[in-house]
Parts: C-alpha cells; structure tokens; sequence
C-alpha cells in the first residue's frame, strides 16, 4: 500500500465540465474526487480517486475490489491504494483526461474529431460488452490516457458516457491506428479511406447534435 503523505495532488479533474458534477456521489455521507498527480519516486504522473466521508471505506474497498476483478485494455487499471484516518484513495495508470476535454481539443477539425468518434464507438462497444458480462453495468465514466492513447472507461458510474450510432465498423487499416496518429499527416485520408461519405455524414451529424 501507498503512503498517503506520498501523494502530492496537483489538480481535480471534473468530469462533467458543464454541469459541474466532481465524480459520482455514493449517498449523502460520501464523496468521491479525482485529481491528477504525482507520487514520490515516479516520475510519471497518475490519476487518483480520493473517497472521503462516513461511507468512504465501504465504497473504497467496493471499488478495489472491483478494479481488481476486471482486465481489459480499455479499462483503467489500478496501481496503489492508500489511505490514512477516514481519507481512502485508489491510485490508477497514467494521467488520465476526461473524454469531453479531449474531444473539445479537437473541435476545430472536423476530420480529427470524427476519427476520435470512431475510436469511441469501437471502443465502447467491446468495454461496454465486457462490463456487462463481468460488473452487470456498463455506465462509465470514460477517459483518454496510456500510451499509446487510448479510450479507457473507469468501472465507477458516472461522468460522462459516450452514445454510440449504429455504422459500419471501419476497415482493417484503421483499426491498427490509435490516437496518436492524430497528430500524423496522413490521418485525414486515413479517416476518408475507412468511410463511404453517408457513413462520414452520419458521424458528423451525430457529432453536431452533441456540441
């Protein structure tokens, strides 16, 4: 287990940016927060989940238990556990970026935010399968981190859930990319070559309705 005193948080992550909301509340006697961070002796930073209040031990150990239970690329993984007093924490892989912070990094490209939707809708069909087999839900708050980048769905309802269309699964050239090809120059024909136009207009009508 991590020392608490070892966890230098930098800044809270809010998942929902326009309603305000923090991260799920478990009932009126718990919270639970999320901050980026750094821990002592590693150099690269993490994402931490801070439960506080009377309920907090209950839904920490629920948590870990459950993070523990599950094994998918897609899906956060966790690193440490601390706690001290009534403050419990679970330490998870990387630095962590809600899905609507990143997705409004792209917004002025309309080719680079439907090659993330894409990702999203073949992501969240797999995860979203997966959690429904092994947790019996699959409402998740949903992040970018790792490396490579990749769509990771924390197990904890909450947060911000990406709706999915009904479309053809891109073609085999674009399933071997990841998001960091986005930053590539051959990433616009990349997206025109793994749609027809229908199935392009589709996505972005999808897109625009959610903006």
């Amino acid at each position: 287990m991590i020392r608490l005193r070892d966890i230098d948080l930098q800044r809270e992550i809010r998942l929902e940016r326009h309603s305000g909301v923090v991260d799920r509340k478990h009932d009126r006697q718990g919270v639970r927060r999320m901050y980026s961070a750094k821990i002592e002796s590693r150099e690269s930073s993490v994402t931490v989940a801070v439960y506080q209040g009377d309920s907090a031990e209950e839904e920490w150990r629920r948590d870990v238990a459950q993070y523990m239970a599950v094994w998918h690329p897609n899906i956060v993984q966790i690193f440490g556990t601390a706690k001290s007093g009534n403050i419990h924490a679970t330490i998870l892989h990387d630095e962590l970026i809600p899905l609507g912070d990143f997705l409004c990094l792209h917004l002025d490209s309309p080719f680079a935010t439907v090659y993330i939707h894409l990702h999203i809708i073949a992501a969240t069909r797999a995860v979203g399968d997966y959690l429904d087999l092994t947790l019996g839900h699959r409402q998740s708050a949903y992040f970018i981190g790792g490396s490579p980048l990749r769509l990771c769905a924390d197990i904890v309802p909450g947060g911000l859930f990406p709706a999915i269309i009904e479309y053809s699964q891109p073609n085999e050239n674009f399933s071997r990319r990841g998001l960091e090809y986005l930053s590539t120059p051959n990433m616009k024909t990349t997206v025109i070559e793994s749609l027809i136009l229908e199935e392009y207009h589709q996505v972005c009508s999808f897109v625009l309705r959610k903006i």
